[in-house]
């Protein structure tokens, strides 16, 4: 049985802001970072968010990162903020309790935990219920283009 409308599950997981350049450049959110990240993001509700929903999908946002490794609250103000309404869920860590495999699995855990909760789940499915129809996992770091999504 499905949910309607069905839904598909966005997981954002790794470094936002992060800093590129050359390998001596660690961390996140120096200067520079807010635009990057903010086409990013403009590229997800072009290319995903909106042609599945243009479908009939409610897409469903969790996202597991990294506080910015030097304090600023860029993360909590612009990135989520622009993933509001359709984020569901969010785990904020810091570089010092949290690997790239743990965001992934938090991510994970998150969509698991929030889609089980749900009280819309279709009439008389009990636990043969689909969360979701479609999941996809990527890192926040990466724009997609026509070139890298061929499946809309």
């Amino acid at each position: 049985k499905r949910h309607a409308p069905p839904r598909v599950a966005v997981l954002l997981r790794g470094v936002a802001f992060r800093n590129w350049g050359s390998r001596d450049t660690e961390g996140s959110c120096c200067r520079g970072t807010e635009a990057s990240q903010r086409s990013v993001v403009e590229s997800w509700d072009e290319h995903l968010f909106a042609p599945l929903e243009a479908r009939g999908y409610e897409v469903n946002i969790y996202v597991a990162t990294y506080r910015c490794s030097n304090g600023k609250d860029w993360v909590e103000r612009d990135l989520l903020a622009q993933l509001a309404p359709r984020l569901r869920g969010v785990y904020l860590g810091s570089y010092d309790n949290t690997t790239q495999s743990a965001t992934h699995a938090r991510a994970l855990a998150l969509a698991h935990a929030e889609s089980s909760s749900r009280e819309d789940q279709p009439e008389g499915a009990g636990k043969a219920a689909r969360a979701f129809e479609h999941v996809f996992i990527m890192r926040l770091d990466m724009a997609l283009t026509r070139s890298n999504l061929t499946c809309l």
